[in-house]
């Protein structure tokens, strides 16, 4: 309670654009604010929480492991806060499409952003859209898309609830990932030798925390490659362990996609491309109820195609 007495929602908002714009030129015009002004509120956010949010060592203010899981937060308040207001603000325009989307919180959440802008700008007029976007588990995602509180969703998980239609499906392979230190500068990293390094505790390893999918399925290819490997970090939040392995802490096995930026700038190595150890489904799932709606033969072209661009590797 005390710190919700103290705690300034106006820089957790500067934070959150600052971190979403990624340069703070672009931060401090939408917030209409100067950029000396920005950067002081965000230094004055990290004095109120105690926290050092930001790694002023790298020019472009890379987030630290406490920025990271703040930016997690706060995407989580002010989504929640944009999903408040369309729902108790009246609409002035009936013709609008609202089309709610649900994404597992299993899924690296900058991963699902190209599908989600694509389906906003393809094929439908800006001035005839409404969006919203939920975050939560699979199974409280396929209450809301049953219940006909969200009209699609994104999962790693499949259903056989009665009202919800897969409308597709596809296969990520995950790979590991190993901090770019590992073995010098020696590159392609093969499989069997990071396997083997992780056995032999060379490397070690960045899990997943127990309640998430993919670490069933990582304990599972462990316990069937014989590998006891040295657990040093564990993480429920994706984006948490990406960063884990970008800074050196440990490897990681993770859909290929979620990685991928981080391979083009060099801050991981990839093994186990281009099948990867295993695969990672990732479903496309929608109410049965939008197929008797008018507008669904036209959106269904919209959806596969975002969800097909998604995933290709």
């Amino acid at each position: 309670m005390g710190y919700m007495r103290n705690l300034n929602l106006n820089r957790l908002f500067y934070f959150h654009t600052f971190v979403r714009k990624k340069n703070v030129v672009t931060a401090a015009k939408e917030l209409l604010i100067s950029q000396p002004a920005l950067s002081a509120q965000l230094k004055q956010l990290e004095n109120e929480l105690d926290l050092t949010l930001f790694d002023r060592s790298t020019r472009n203010l890379d987030l630290t492991e406490k920025g990271t899981h703040l930016f997690y937060f706060t995407k989580q308040i002010f989504e929640t806060c944009e999903v408040m207001l369309s729902e108790l603000t009246p609409s002035t325009n009936e013709s609008k499409l609202s089309l709610r989307i649900g994404l597992s919180e299993e899924i690296e959440r900058p991963f699902c952003v190209p599908f989600i802008s694509s389906i906003f700008h393809d094929k439908i007029p800006v001035d005839a859209k409404r969006f919203s976007v939920v975050s939560t588990n699979h199974r409280g995602l396929i209450t809301q898309l049953s219940e006909g509180a969200l009209d699609l969703v994104l999962s790693n998980e499949a259903t056989e609830d009665e009202y919800v239609f897969p409308l597709a499906r596809a296969e990520m392979p995950v790979v590991l990932a190993v901090p770019r230190s590992y073995r010098g500068n020696k590159t392609p990293v093969t499989a069997k030798g990071c396997i083997e390094a992780l056995t032999n505790h060379e490397i070690g390893l960045a899990l997943p925390s127990s309640k998430l999918n993919l670490r069933k399925e990582i304990d599972d290819f462990l316990i069937k490659e014989k590998i006891s490997a040295n657990i040093v970090f564990e993480a429920d939040i994706l984006a948490v362990l990406i960063r884990a392995v970008t800074d050196g802490i440990g490897a990681s096995f993770l859909p290929f996609p979620y990685i991928e930026n981080e391979l083009k700038e060099g801050k991981v190595k990839i093994a186990g491309l281009p099948h990867g150890f295993w695969k990672e489904s990732l479903w496309l799932l929608i109410s049965k109820k939008n197929l008797s709606d008018p507008i669904f033969p036209e959106m269904q072209a919209v959806f596969e195609d975002a969800f097909k661009k998604l995933t290709e590797t």
